[in-house]
């Protein structure tokens, strides 16, 4: 019988979890910015981010897993996700490292649990991570289809998940503005999803 191949996935952390997907289908990992908010988001999306004339609906993952919430901070990070035509971001606490994972170490869970959007926990002698199945995120959760027109005029909502200071809300306010702003050519546009790579490094090579 042929040996399944390994796969590259990208870890994270969230509320002192370990998680990892697909390390192909990040498009990019930005800081968490300013969000904006409409009126018909469903509760699992936080808010929806511009990205270069791209508006992406950002999902709260705690929300999902149904782990505790906890306030977000200037140090979270949002992975900006490929998968069934459209970009998704979801919110982590930090980026860990890429990891090769190997099919025979990957266990069931070994709980009953509500977090069915977990494939199963991947171990190894320095990794014990649980696998997200970003196919049944996606065919779980109703994204919002909004232009960029439609929201050009709304503000910057910051609700009870955000700090209160002002020094951190102006932060969170000019990632938006330049992440918005961010190389909007034709071209760039045109070359987005051919030309988009992760950096990363794996047993001291450069991917």
């Amino acid at each position: 019988t042929a040996t399944k191949a390994s796969k590259l996935y990208m870890t994270f952390n969230l509320s002192s979890k370990n998680y990892a997907i697909p390390a192909e289908k990040i498009v990019e990992i930005v800081q968490l910015p300013a969000l904006q908010v409409l009126e018909k988001l469903p509760d699992y999306i936080v808010g929806i981010m511009n990205l270069r004339g791209e508006i992406i609906s950002i999902l709260n993952m705690r929300k999902l897993l149904g782990l505790k919430q906890e306030k977000f901070s200037v140090e979270n990070q949002v992975l900006i996700i490929h998968a069934y035509d459209k970009n998704i971001g979801i919110i982590v606490d930090s980026v860990n490292d890429v990891i090769q994972c190997h099919p025979e170490l990957l266990e069931p869970l070994p709980y009953r649990t509500n977090e069915s959007f977990i494939t199963g926990i991947y171990k190894d002698s320095e990794n014990t991570v649980a696998l997200l199945d970003l196919d049944i995120i996606i065919n779980n959760i109703k994204t919002i289809e909004v232009d960029e027109e439609e929201i050009q005029d709304q503000d910057y909502y910051f609700d009870n998940l955000f700090p209160t200071d002002t020094a951190s809300q102006e932060k969170f306010k000019n990632r938006a503005k330049n992440l918005q702003k961010e190389i909007k050519t034709e071209d760039y546009k045109d070359n987005y999803y051919q030309n988009n790579f992760v950096s990363f490094s794996l047993n001291s090579e450069m991917f």
